[in-house]
């Protein structure tokens, strides 16, 4: 390939690598412009030895090891902080759940729980009693539904993730 034609695939392909290398590094704008960089400085040392039909091919694939490459060197030059390297003062007598019981009272927790509660269908509520209130495990309350404890895990996961909604739009 001529230094013309090197030119040429650059022109038409650096964009769509660029962009490529950016959406594949979360957005980090000079990363995936050093990555692209890098993918076309291989594309002209390697010029030789490709085939012209593969090249878009061949800009992908590297694209892509040069990505993976970024992400293990960033784990690499990760660096880890233990708790007592920091200046954070944590009080190790400190109970947090009784924290938390002092500052909220009963009465309060119980109208949130029950104003929640209000909100859910029928068939909600009656999962909820199952698994919260008489603490049923999935393997039990697949009879009483008939069905299985797949289907019951999949509707307690969307019970949790209900109440979580609820709570966070209604306090």
């Amino acid at each position: 390939m001529t230094r013309t034609e090197l030119e040429q695939i650059a022109l038409a392909h650096y964009r769509e690598i660029y962009t490529f290398c950016l959406q594949r590094v979360r957005y980090n704008e000079q990363l995936a412009s050093d990555l692209a960089q890098d993918v076309f400085l291989l594309l002209q040392e390697r010029h030789g030895s490709l085939a012209d039909g593969h090249i878009r091919a061949w800009l992908y694939s590297v694209a892509d090891k040069k990505v993976k490459e970024a992400y293990k060197t960033a784990q690499k030059n990760e660096k880890v902080v233990s708790i007592e390297q920091t200046n954070l003062e944590i009080p190790f007598d400190c109970d947090l759940l009784a924290l938390l019981e002092k500052s909220i009272p009963d009465d309060e927790i119980e109208h949130c729980k029950a104003t929640v509660l209000g909100h859910l269908t029928p068939k909600e509520k009656d999962l909820y009693t199952e698994i919260y209130v008489n603490r049923k495990k999935y393997r039990e309350i697949t009879a009483a539904y008939q069905t299985t404890e797949k289907a019951i895990r999949l509707r307690a996961f969307r019970l949790r993730k209900r109440i979580r909604e609820l709570s966070r739009t209604m306090f």
